[in-house]
């Protein structure tokens, strides 16, 4: 695929959306690996979690290099050089090293990934531009494209970002995986799931949240998230989520009761209130709770 089509996934998807020069960050600034930093990715096609991954270790040798143990993962372990390249290798086995990034690369570099018998993985880091990750925080994005040789065939592209690591992986056959959310210096970001919240001495779920629907355009259906944080003494949160026209006419009521708190996800099929499918165009959607919050956000309908 090519890169304009990967970008335009991006930015409608996630609102990776570009923003002006800034002061380039440490290369290691791509690749958290604090003990406890904790990371959800999720499909896009079905928002399935497909991966979660929590640094269980992590140490630093005498010569500075640095070693990342996952807790889910106990077949492999990362090594982070002086260099800032970033290895991955099966630990028990001691064999399939990889060298998937070069957090200091710049755009045009490549590098060998690795080396099989019938054919060799290359890497080439494409561009490098900043924008915002989870709707509105500010980073910088290395997107980084994967090619077997010698045929030069695309397997997949990854997107890191600065403080968060990977962003997205985008694979060869069409299929797109997310980072949904992510707990990074005990700070928690997006859509974590009930047991990351409920994590003991975990920073749980301090802010209500509203989430871009996707698929952004959409048909004939799209899933619509939202985060709800404990409410004082109260054990649930009065929600509203509705969906209004352009000439702010309720559509379709979505959600209307009690709910506690967690992360939660409604699809909506493009249909009103009677079940009649509604024009293709642009559509708001908007979370009400008792407490206060209003949050609404776009969505476009193309049929």
């Amino acid at each position: 695929m090519k890169l304009s089509a990967i970008r335009f996934i991006i930015v409608l998807s996630f609102l990776f959306l570009e923003f002006g020069a800034a002061q380039p960050p440490n290369p290691l600034d791509f690749f958290p690996h604090q003990v406890g930093d904790h990371w959800e990715y999720r499909d896009a096609s079905d928002l399935q979690l497909t991966e979660v991954l929590t640094v269980e270790r992590d140490s630093v040798d005498s010569l500075g290099n640095i070693f990342i143990k996952y807790a889910q993962r106990n077949d492999f372990t990362v090594h982070i050089d002086t260099n800032y390249n970033v290895f991955t290798w099966n630990s028990i086995a001691d064999t399939n090293v990889s060298l998937w990034y070069k957090l200091d690369a710049q755009v045009g570099d490549r590098w060998l990934v690795w080396v099989g018998v019938w054919d060799t993985l290359y890497a080439t880091l494409v561009e490098i531009y900043n924008g915002y990750i989870f709707n509105n925080i500010p980073t910088t994005f290395k997107v980084i494209d994967y090619w077997l040789t010698p045929d030069s065939f695309w397997v997949q592209t990854r997107t890191i970002a600065s403080d968060f690591g990977l962003a997205q992986n985008f694979v060869e056959g069409g299929s797109l995986y997310y980072l949904a959310g992510a707990i990074i210096d005990s700070i928690p970001y997006g859509w974590l799931t009930q047991q990351a919240i409920d994590e003991p001495n975990g920073p749980g779920i301090r802010s209500f949240e509203l989430y871009q629907n996707y698929p952004n355009p959409f048909n004939p259906e799209t899933t619509i998230s939202y985060q709800l944080p404990p409410t004082g003494q109260a054990a649930n949160n009065q929600v509203n989520l509705t969906v209004y026209n352009l000439n702010g006419q309720i559509v379709r009521r979505l959600v209307k009761g009690n709910q506690p708190a967690g992360t939660y996800s409604v699809k909506w099929d493009g249909t009103d209130d009677h079940g009649v499918p509604v024009a293709s165009g642009v559509y708001f959607y908007r979370l009400t709770t008792g407490s206060g919050f209003v949050a609404t956000r776009k969505m476009v309908l193309l049929r």
